[in-house]
């Protein structure tokens, strides 16, 4: 189980709510199935079935199937970054 304390940024691109948009960004993140719920079925869901994600990030993921894991996501990004 991963649990941190400190800061709450995107485990794919590093973006921080609350450094961009002050207090009222303090706390918030979106929380990520790693499995569908569609494909996992009735289970119970665990810390490491969750990934914390931007909003730009997680609705990259969800925009079109086959959707890229968050690992494939990060690959993305930074060929991205190296094509600049």
């Amino acid at each position: 189980m991963r649990v941190q304390v400190g800061e709450i940024s995107c485990e794919r691109c590093t973006f921080n709510f609350e450094r961009v948009y002050g207090p009222r960004g303090t706390g918030y993140i979106e929380c990520h199935h790693m499995v569908p719920f569609h494909a996992s079925g009735a289970t119970t869901t665990t810390l490491d079935d969750l990934a914390l994600l931007c909003s730009n990030c997680h609705r990259t993921i969800h925009r079109a199937a086959p959707w890229p894991t968050p690992a494939e996501l990060r690959r993305l990004i930074n060929h991205a970054l190296s094509e600049r």
